[in-house]
């Protein structure tokens, strides 16, 4: 097997840093060291005192004005010349290294979704959307994703009614489960948080390739594949010997969708799209899904779709990185 080691108590792994404190049940896991690097690379002034602002780098409202405004640039007429510019290379490379990052770090999921829409032809103000993107990651590169810890909800998200008990000041449940979400404003866009013993276990922002009627079809969508991917985390919770013995929690803020993708309403006026609910529904039947209504101001997946306030990106970062139960590296080194 090559240079492939056994390790007990590993520390890392395939760039991620390992943290864990046993006295709390917790374990904590960020990408601190590749940041850190990438940023001396790419940024190197930020990284010795220097503002976004010094920089020339657009901040806050400004920022996410400007990524959401981006548009490929136009595609090279015949006969011009298709090698990678310098700015796509710097720019793609920069992307790249994100993408990797963003993987314990949900909060950089819609404005690199933004950026990697444009990164085959950029215009020239992607690379400040970029550079944005990495002192972001940079700067919160010790936080990471906490599984475990103190203080996880452990109540039924269901009860009696579709309108589920769901609040992200309780944090996410020990229990696996999901929520989503979608846009219907032109590009639209669905998201996708999964989170397990109390932190995200995947988390997605994509492009949706199809036109829908409305916004509850284009929930559907994002219902859909909540589903699929709950499908593939049961599934390999069950070959580990730890299979889920109740539904997985699928939470859902439009109710027409609740009510359709849980079975409990046929509509009258949109019919023609119920195929998209067959495969859910299915699973609704054999016991792997339940589904219910999270109110928008409390639904954690949103911040993937869009951008909202700084209070709700705080909100759904608490909730998806479980933050509150972080192991330092302090803790960790003392055990």
């Amino acid at each position: 097997y090559g240079k492939v080691k056994i390790e007990h108590e590993p520390t890392s792994f395939v760039g991620y840093s390992i943290l864990r404190d046993r006295s709390r049940r917790a374990l904590t896991i960020n990408m601190a060291a590749p940041i850190a690097s990438a940023a001396k690379e790419h940024i190197p002034e930020y990284v010795e005192g220097k503002s976004l602002k010094e920089m020339g780098i657009p901040e806050g409202a400004k920022l996410r004005k400007l990524a959401e405004s981006l548009e490929l640039e136009p595609a090279v007429a015949n006969g011009g010349s298709a090698k990678r510019t310098p700015l796509q290379r710097l720019l793609q490379s920069i992307v790249g290294k994100v993408r990797w990052y963003e993987k314990c770090d949900p909060e950089l999921t819609k404005m690199l979704h933004c950026v990697s829409s444009v990164a085959t032809r950029p215009p020239p103000e992607a690379l400040l959307v970029a550079k944005a993107l990495l002192a972001s990651a940079y700067d919160n590169r010790h936080r990471g994703i906490t599984y475990g810890g103190g203080g996880l909800c452990h109540g039924a998200r269901l009860t009696a009614n579709m309108y589920a008990d769901f609040r992200m000041a309780d944090g996410a449940a020990a229990a696996l489960e999901c929520t989503a979400d979608s846009t219907w404003a032109g590009r639209n866009v669905y998201a996708i948080l999964l989170t397990l013993n109390g932190g995200a276990i995947a988390h997605t922002c994509k492009m949706m390739h199809l036109l829908v009627d409305s916004s509850m079809e284009s929930e559907a969508v994002a219902t859909g594949k909540a589903g699929e991917i709950v499908g593939y985390a049961r599934e390999i919770m069950r070959a580990l010997g730890h299979a889920p013995a109740s539904p997985t929690f699928v939470g859902t803020d439009n109710a027409a969708n609740a009510l359709i993708a849980s079975g409990r309403a046929i509509p009258s006026r949109s019919r023609h799209c119920l195929r998209r609910y067959l495969t859910f529904l299915q699973r609704v039947k054999q016991g792997a899904v339940e589904i219910g209504h999270v109110r928008d101001t409390e639904n954690p997946s949103d911040f993937l779709t869009k951008f909202v306030s700084k209070e709700k990106v705080a909100a759904s970062i608490r909730f998806a990185t479980n933050h509150g139960n972080a192991v330092t590296k302090q803790e960790a080194s003392s055990k």
